[in-house]
């Protein structure tokens, strides 16, 4: 569990600034892969070991927080 002094709806608000950033790598990593797609890297791969990062943090944020939903 992860100790903070901020709230669960200010997490909350960081974790979705994160989510629309992911968003957008996403979007510029899909068109640099039309432009060039190296033989020797899955560039897509990143995409989903940082999805995979968001659904730890938001695992992280509910045990936080999971008192204070009680």
């Amino acid at each position: 569990m992860t100790k903070t002094t901020i709230t669960r709806e200010q997490a909350v608000a960081a974790l979705d600034t994160l989510k629309v950033a992911l968003k957008v790598f996403e979007q510029s990593v899909i068109e640099f892969k039309a432009i060039y797609d190296p033989s020797t890297v899955e560039v897509t791969g990143i995409i989903d070991d940082l999805e995979e990062t968001i659904f730890e943090i938001e695992s992280d944020i509910d045990e936080t927080f999971e008192d204070d939903d009680e």
